[in-house]
């Protein structure tokens, strides 16, 4: 398949050239799909040229080859940009009778394109029908956009009203904007809306993802002096905060606190727990949580299954994972590949280096599994491994053991056979570059990702600006740092702590300690946090510093430092 690059069209060759390669592709009956037809059609309307756009549209499908939702969009912007407002709607309406449904995405340009237009009223009808749909214009983290589509509003007259103000908060909060989201709920209160409990919610859920939590309990203490209802979902949000904050003693405390209040926790709140005492390695917490669901009434399901039995393969004890594998399917639960990748992922851990060629790797890895779990279980060989999941482990482990051509193997099969690799793929692949040396490669793979329609996530941010930091090129790091936040990624704690560390290799300590007070005032500092800085600072004998720190962090945090940290103060 050959694929268009926009850039590379509009910037580098002419128009006119370009509709000649066109021509030839055709008259050499190259097969177009539609990812290089929205291409096409995507350069076109870049340079404003939206009727020859519309043309290739119409003439792709008179081909056999069926416009995706991604095409549609690509056009209605296009129109929306030249002031073509309703031959968008018109296009939008063709894109629903062809049986694609419109997303966030198209609602979007279409509200730009009548702001634009000062057609606000009619901005604001789409704004609250997305809502009724369960849609929210800045789920594509387009924050400011939003804003200025308010200003719009506003300016026309238009008063917002609670739908609107709540879709402003949820993209504030999921952009981590959590000052702004607060303008915007006193706002409310100024404008005569009261904040109702889905409000709160959204804000709660903010700083909960913030690692925030004192001030998620601020309001939570808010909505009950309100005499606000507390809802299940704010209970699983607080939960899952402290659960994320690892704050597990809490987290339970609030599940009692549910029952006794009338609410029934759901399976959901006990994954959570379960999955956070795996991960401090408390396996006898999170059994008895598993135990206990039965008892006040909620049947574990799969997740919380798959979430004990992934805790247990990541530490090793890949019997104990057996046994709750075998006792997953005694009670009629069904093992998806998510209860199956943790098995491959433990043992391409274990043992991953006996295996040459990636399909025989595969079946290896599969008959293990299957001598592991002995005839308890009876399943097809071929219908679960095959996918995303159970691929990414295996990758993931080829890359921890610096095998990275056999990682990549894996990946050219999984392409091979239509498994289309997703974010967790590449950032295992980026993370094996990087920790092997090759961060040029790294770096190719980490620009590529776009054209593979993945969004870089924090921990793919993580990777490459590690591998930058220990290839000493720390300038480069922090520049991808700072673009975090325009691609819609908020740096956090493990960036940052990566950063610091970096500056402190280099001895740039003032640097390192101006990142971590940026950490402490985000809530992101952990006992890692501190072990770093005061390790940078011993190495550069500036033991008054390290000791000042070490303090700070016994007495003010209630962090206990390590044997390696506390042996610098002998």
């Amino acid at each position: 398949m050959l694929e268009f690059s926009n850039e590379g069209f509009i910037e580098g060759i002419r128009m006119g050239l370009f509709w000649t390669v066109y021509d030839k592709m055709l008259e050499a009956k190259m097969s177009l799909d539609v990812y290089t037809y929205s291409n096409v059609i995507g350069a076109l309307c870049k340079v404003g040229k939206v009727k020859e756009a519309k043309r290739i549209l119409f003439e792709m499908e008179e081909k056999g080859c069926s416009p995706n939702s991604v095409t549609y969009n690509v056009v209605i912007g296009g129109l929306c940009r030249v002031g073509a407002v309703d031959e968008a709607f018109e296009l939008k309406q063709s894109m629903v009778q062809k049986g694609l449904v419109p997303d966030s995405y198209t609602f979007t340009i279409l509200i730009n394109g009548l702001c634009k237009e000062r057609r606000s009223r009619e901005a604001k009808l789409i704004l609250v029908g997305m809502s009724e749909m369960g849609l929210n214009p800045m789920k594509e983290g387009n924050v400011e956009e939003a804003f200025r589509v308010r200003a719009e509003m506003v300016a026309n007259g238009i008063q917002l009203n609670r739908i609107t103000y709540n879709m402003l908060l949820s993209g504030l909060c999921k952009a981590g904007r959590m000052e702004k989201a607060c303008e915007i709920l006193n706002e409310m209160v100024e404008m005569g809306w009261e904040s109702d409990s889905q409000t709160y919610n959204l804000v709660i859920e903010g700083y909960c993802r913030e690692r925030n939590m004192g001030r998620a309990f601020e309001l939570l203490d808010e909505m009950k002096r309100k005499n606000l209802p507390l809802t299940e979902f704010t209970y699983i949000v607080i939960i899952n905060g402290l659960c994320q904050s690892g704050d597990y003693l809490k987290a339970s405390g609030l599940v009692d606190k549910m029952v006794r209040w009338g609410l029934k926790p759901n399976a959901v709140i006990y994954t959570n727990l379960i999955t956070g005492h795996c991960r401090e390695g408390k396996f006898k917490d999170a059994i008895k949580v598993l135990e206990g669901m039965s008892k006040k009434g909620v049947a574990p399901d799969a997740f919380c299954y798959n979430s004990l039995i992934t805790g247990f393969c990541k530490a090793g004890k890949m019997e104990e994972a057996k046994t709750y594998l075998v006792e997953m399917v005694a009670k009629g639960l069904k093992p998806n590949a998510f209860t199956y990748g943790p098995f491959i992922h433990g043992h391409s851990n274990a043992g991953g280096k006996q295996l040459t060629v990636p399909s025989y790797m595969v079946s290896q890895g599969t008959e293990r599994f299957r001598r592991l779990c002995g005839p308890s279980l009876n399943f097809k060989r071929r219908v679960w491994f095959l996918t995303v999941y159970t691929y990414s482990a295996l990758i993931s482990g080829f890359c921890k053991q610096a095998e990275i051509d056999k990682a990549f193997e894996l990946h050219d099969e999984m392409c091979r056979k239509g498994i289309k690799a997703n974010i967790v793929t590449y950032n295992s692949m980026i993370d094996g570059l990087c920790k092997s040396g090759d961060i040029e490669r790294a770096r190719k793979l980490f620009d590529s990702i776009p054209e593979k329609g993945l969004v870089p996530n924090g921990v793919t941010y993580a990777a490459i600006i590690d591998g930058y930091c220990k290839s000493g090129n720390i300038t480069e790091g922090f520049r991808l740092f700072n673009e975090m936040p325009s691609r819609g990624v908020q740096p956090d704690r493990f960036v940052y702590n990566v950063l610091v560390d970096g500056c402190c290799k280099e001895g740039n300590m003032e640097k390192a300690l101006n990142l971590f007070q940026e950490m402490v005032g985000k809530g992101f500092a952990t006992t890692l946090s501190f072990n770093i800085l005061i390790d940078g600072f011993c190495k550069r004998g500036e033991l008054q510093e390290a000791n000042q720190l070490l303090e700070e962090m016994i007495n003010k945090k209630g962090m206990q430092p390590n044997n390696v940290k506390s042996n610098y103060n002998n």
